[in-house]
């Protein structure tokens, strides 16, 4: 347990609760983060098929392996935000739809966003007694 981690979570969240409630309210919280993926259901989606259709063979076989992937990272950096520029460049409809879409930010547990399990008020104890003095 990352217990200066779970002490900074705890003076921003939930400093002014006992640590039965705060690890109650730290468990529960939820928080948006960047999306980072998405499926392909939702690539199909925010295709234009105008543009679609006017995709030659091999645009269209990159396009099913995209598919194919279940998830697709589009992370910065990654190859199928390449090939998804590459096949939809810039003023496309399509590029407009999934930049929006990658703005949409995905909710989780706060405690998750951090790399941290669930905690329990006996570790609410621990990271005041160790961190707040």
């Amino acid at each position: 347990m990352d217990y200066e981690l779970l002490y900074n979570l705890d003076q921003q969240y939930t400093a002014s609760l006992d640590p039965a409630q705060a690890s109650i309210q730290l468990n529960a919280t939820i928080v948006p983060v960047p999306r980072t993926s998405i499926i392909g259901a939702e690539l199909w989606e925010h295709t234009d098929l105008a543009e679609y259709k006017v995709l030659g063979v091999p645009e269209r076989q990159a396009y099913s392996v995209l598919m194919s992937l279940g998830t697709i990272d589009v992370s910065e950096g990654t190859n199928s935000r390449t090939a998804l520029a590459t096949l939809f460049p810039a003023g496309s409809i399509t590029r407009d739809n999934l930049m929006t879409l990658a703005q949409l930010p995905v909710e989780v547990e706060l405690l998750a966003s951090v790399g941290l399990p669930q905690v329990s008020a006996r570790e609410i104890e621990t990271a005041r007694v160790r961190y707040g003095g």
